[in-house]
């Protein structure tokens, strides 16, 4: 009786760390996944700053412009 109950906690204890490994890869990659999107984010951020300073400059240039008309 005694084996028997080794057994099958053994069998369920290496279930366990199966799935625990799994799902520790999992985070791991969903923490690199999650890093590699706010790169983007800080790349795109700085994407609109830097188009929104240039519109802000073609918009100052089109208004000189038509003051010299």
């Amino acid at each position: 009786m005694k084996r028997i109950v080794f057994s099958i906690i053994s069998i369920v204890s290496v279930t366990l760390l199966i799935y625990n490994q799994t799902l520790i890869q999992e985070v791991k990659s969903q923490r690199r996944l999650n890093y590699i999107m706010k790169m983007d984010y800080i790349e795109l951020y700085n994407e609109v700053l830097r188009l929104e300073e240039e519109n802000q400059m073609l918009g100052s240039f089109v208004a000189y412009k038509d003051t010299l008309n």
